[in-house]
């Protein structure tokens, strides 16, 4: 995860932390990086993802195959069936369509 940041962080070497904006502006930043770490459980970090609401996680399948999922839940209880799809050999992405179908 440093290496990912790191390329954020540059930037804010020359901030002067006396001024009010530039302070502000790397407290926001710290606070980002808090909740990316935070939700992402430290697999397939994306920031995008992560500030409209994705999280990652790692599942077993049946078969004891191991997947990173990015979904919107917060969590899952053990045993839990899902269907995601399948994006990469080894991601996967739920997909969920609450809405009923008005036909």
């Amino acid at each position: 995860m440093l290496a990912y940041i790191a390329t954020y962080l540059i930037p804010f070497f020359g901030v002067d932390l006396a001024v009010t904006n530039d302070a502000v502006l790397f407290v926001g930043f710290l606070a980002v990086i808090m909740v990316i770490y935070i939700n992402s459980n430290m697999l397939l970090v994306n920031p995008l993802l992560t500030i409209v609401g994705y999280h990652t996680f790692e599942i077993t399948d049946a078969d004891g195959h191991a997947y990173s999922l990015i979904t919107r839940r917060q969590g899952f209880e053990p045993g839990e069936t899902i269907r995601p799809a399948q994006v990469t050999r080894y991601l996967r992405l739920e997909v969920r369509n609450d809405r009923k179908d008005r036909a």
